[in-house]
């Protein structure tokens, strides 16, 4: 199992998306010292979700089960049930205006993607807390 703490410092190295080295990312982290980065991104490459390149910098391997249901676009950590659960109300109220159907009929089909929806909402604010806001310089 993963702590909070890694898990933060893994998902700030994939979205800066370009090697970083112990002291960079001790100011995106805002960590008080270079030694508490260095044992961080150590920890991340001994768990393999980090590699030290020959220059001493680090760089995320991006390929892992943390971010599998996540999509990376444009820097920004989109569940992918997002666009789903989007297009699947899309198409319900496309056919309803199109048909108009039964209400209770069209109440009762937009409960899963309803719940789709607030599923990808509470991820991407789950995954939000826990990236810095602050970009790498």
């Amino acid at each position: 199992m993963m702590d909070y703490e890694l898990l933060r410092a893994y998902l700030t190295l994939v979205r800066v998306n370009r090697p970083v080295g112990v002291r960079q990312f001790q100011r995106i982290m805002n960590y008080r010292s270079p030694g508490k980065a260095s044992r961080v991104l150590e920890q991340l490459v001994k768990r393999g979700l980090a590699k030290r390149l020959e220059s001493g910098d680090y760089v995320a391997v991006k390929n892992n089960p943390i971010l599998w249901n996540h999509m990376i676009i444009a820097g920004l950590f989109i569940p992918r049930l997002l666009p789903l659960a989007i297009s699947f109300i899309a198409l319900y109220l496309t056919y309803w205006l199109l048909t108009r159907s039964d209400v209770v009929f069209f109440t009762l089909s937009l409960l899963a993607p309803i719940m789709m929806l607030i599923e990808a909402i509470r991820a991407w604010m789950y995954l939000k807390r826990m990236i810095p806001h602050k970009r790498a310089s």
